[in-house]
C-alpha cells in the first residue's frame, strides 16, 4: 500500500466533505434558483466523488 496514495485520498475526502457542508449552508440560505442548482449540483458530485474516493482507500488497505 502507498502511504502517499492514502494521504492524498485522505485529504480528498476532508475536500468532499467541506464542499457538502458548505453547499448545505449555500442552499439553506440562498434562494436564487440558479444558486440552488449549482450547489445542488456540487452537493451530489462531492457525494459521488468522496464515495469513490472511500471505495478506493478501502482497496488500499490489506486484507487479513
Amino acid at each position: 500500500m502507498s502511504q502517499s496514495c492514502t494521504k492524498y485520498l485522505a485529504e480528498a475526502i476532508e475536500l468532499f466533505q467541506e464542499l457538502e457542508r458548505l453547499s448545505d449552508e449555500a442552499r439553506s440560505q440562498c434562494s436564487h434558483e440558479k444558486c440552488q442548482l449549482l450547489f445542488g449540483m456540487i452537493l451530489d458530485s462531492s457525494f459521488k466523488f468522496e464515495a469513490e474516493a472511500s471505495s478506493v482507500l478501502q482497496d488500499l488497505i490489506p486484507k487479513e
